[in-house]
């Protein structure tokens, strides 16, 4: 058992246990819209996720003249080169992927337009407005949505994209969302420490504590409405994002618990999608 949770410690500091969540997003989204995306297409995504993270926590380090206050950081500062040298490897390897494989040549000009629109937007809201810094959680969130679903929506036939598959998606986002502001309650101190923006940046404590609990009772709700008005065929998908959001609401209410443990509790329950390859 110690050995599986080191095992975790570890994907989860170089946020491969991200990288996992993505994949079993895009086999949520693949499962709703019908689709069967190939191996090539899977690696694709998770090298575009592990490189935009893993960068995130370089640029995050870089300006660092002190040892960062969470075992993340700290790890990719201690590491910053070797890492640094592994994202550039990558980022060749997932460059090379596209340019060669024919069949991945659609998915180039929507992602890239994707990822230049993100790295703007990241910019402005961190550096350029640094006001608009509050959007950073729920920006990130509708990144990292967009990303998991544009191979499955780029590959799906159209009439099988209707209002149904829009809601889900906008309920991913609200996990992501409430996911990704837990974590910035849970890192506030460290954050603080380290000089790293978050939403608590503009909002107190308590404030965030609110909107945390006021965005879970409104996904419950959101969610169990769903599962009441959505054909039967989307039922399990609704079900699966109702025990997301449900394991995130029972771990922010556990007082006192260890944020690392906490994140890579959280990480691990966007994983239960890949609970549908079990019905294909």
């Amino acid at each position: 058992m110690k050995g599986l949770q080191k095992i975790h410690q570890k994907l989860n500091l170089l946020s491969l246990d991200v990288v996992f969540g993505a994949v079993a997003g895009m086999v949520f989204f693949s499962t709703v819209l019908g689709v069967h995306p190939r191996a090539l297409e899977y690696l694709l995504l998770a090298l575009a996720v592990w490189g935009v993270y893993t960068l995130d926590h370089l640029i995050d380090v870089w300006s660092l003249k002190e040892i960062a206050q969470t075992k993340r950081h700290s790890f990719h500062q201690k590491y910053f080169k070797t890492i640094f040298a592994c994202w550039g490897t990558m980022g060749l390897l997932g460059t090379a992927l596209v340019i060669l494989s024919e069949s991945l040549h659609y998915v180039l000009l929507p992602g890239l337009a994707l990822g230049v629109t993100m790295v703007l937007w990241m910019v402005v809201i961190r550096k350029l407005v640094p006001q608009a810094v509050w959007l950073k959680e729920i920006s990130i969130a509708l990144f990292y949505v967009l990303g998991i679903l544009l191979v499955p929506f780029l590959k799906a036939d159209r009439e099988l994209i209707n209002s149904s598959s829009y809601f889900l998606a906008f309920g991913y986002v609200l996990v992501a969302w409430l996911n990704l502001l837990i974590l910035s309650y849970q890192d506030r101190d460290s954050d603080k420490k380290d000089g790293f923006e978050s939403i608590l940046s503009f909002l107190s404590k308590g404030q965030l504590e609110v909107l945390i609990i006021g965005l879970g009772v409104f996904g419950g709700m959101y969610f169990v409405g769903l599962l009441l008005w959505l054909p039967s065929y989307f039922h399990i998908f609704s079900g699966i994002l109702l025990l997301i959001l449900l394991f995130h609401a029972i771990q922010f209410l556990k007082a006192g618990q260890n944020p690392e443990l906490m994140r890579r509790r959280l990480e691990l329950s966007f994983l239960l999608p890949f609970l549908l390859l079990l019905f294909n």
